[in-house]
């Protein structure tokens, strides 16, 4: 788990938050064995860093570790991210948009998909955190980063 942090911390520092990683070099020497890992059901995509999921029997919320996408809603984040990045609300939600139908090309309700715990398995406010990997075996929380439509989470508070 550590390789896919540096990993992500190294991209970061290649690209500003939520521009594109096409042409950025990604580290691929992570490997990851599925087959280890809890499957789960995909029930909604809640945000472009936020999943509905069914985890053992119960719907429970995942955030995806490591990123953090724009708000697709005007709530209290989205108007302190829009202060810090001097961007006005309507583009804050507008790139918080976006980032949930880029989300919906990769996973929707009924995909099975596959998640793995870091070592804090819940934040302060119970969601789930988790690194998605899709059938393919592709990682959600890199793919939304590649594709530019979250920031890299340098690091995380526990709660």
């Amino acid at each position: 788990m550590t390789k896919i942090l540096i990993g992500l911390l190294i991209l970061s520092a290649l690209v500003s938050p939520y521009q594109s990683f096409a042409d950025a070099e990604v580290p691929t020497e992570v490997l990851v064995n599925l087959d280890a890992l809890d499957t789960t059901t995909v029930i909604e995509v809640i945000d472009g860093d936020t999943l509905k999921i069914k985890y053992k029997s119960k719907q429970e919320i995942v955030w995806l570790i490591g990123i953090d996408a724009p708000e697709s809603s005007a709530n209290s984040k989205a108007y302190k991210d829009a202060y810090k990045s001097k961007k006005d609300i309507k583009t804050i939600t507008g790139l918080g948009k976006q980032a949930v139908a880029f989300v919906k090309t990769l996973v929707n309700k009924g995909n099975i998909v596959k998640i793995e715990f870091d070592i804090q398995k819940r934040d302060k406010y119970k969601r789930l955190l988790g690194y998605v990997y899709l059938a393919s075996g592709v990682m959600l929380n890199e793919e939304i980063i590649k594709a530019g439509y979250a920031a890299i989470m340098a690091c995380l508070k526990s709660s």
